[in-house]
């Protein structure tokens, strides 16, 4: 037996951190089967949310895309085994497992773009802007390798 569920998420428990806001309205699709007794979760995350570029502190909007997979067991067990989701009272708070699943799989150090330059850590410039001054300057704590040299 499948059952087919859509709704709307509450992203609220995602958020804070680097993540700030949710944008647009996210989505969420999906079926629970039960084979067996055995209950199982397939469901599709589409949302957009707002987080800050941990390299260069500004806001972008972070593309959620997410394909989720869950067991489910009303078992007592379940709720040691790190595996399944437990299930009581025949409820499944398909909200809670999906933000679950979003926290512990989404980046806790979000970057707006791969190649992100981030900031200069001596005059906080943003580097994807182009270089700084003070980019020539070697940190002083180092200064006693500098003539050093493998020849």
């Amino acid at each position: 037996m499948t059952q087919s569920f859509g709704f709307t998420p509450d992203l609220t428990a995602f958020l804070g951190g680097m993540y700030s806001g949710v944008r647009g309205t996210p989505k969420v699709t999906g079926k629970i089967r039960n084979s067996a007794g055995t209950l199982s979760l397939a469901a599709h995350i589409d949302a957009v949310v707002t987080a800050t570029c941990s390299r260069c502190l500004k806001e972008f909007g972070f593309v959620i895309e997410r394909d989720i997979t869950a067991s489910l067991s009303e078992s007592p067990e379940a709720e040691e085994d790190s595996e399944l989701y437990c299930v009581s009272d025949a409820k499944i708070d398909a909200n809670e497992l999906i933000v679950t699943e979003l926290i512990l799989d989404s980046p806790q150090s979000p970057v707006c773009r791969e190649d992100c330059a981030g900031l200069c850590v001596k005059c906080g410039k943003d580097l994807n802007e182009g270089e700084c001054g003070c980019a020539g300057e070697a940190d002083p704590r180092f200064a006693a390798l500098l003539g050093w040299s493998d020849e």
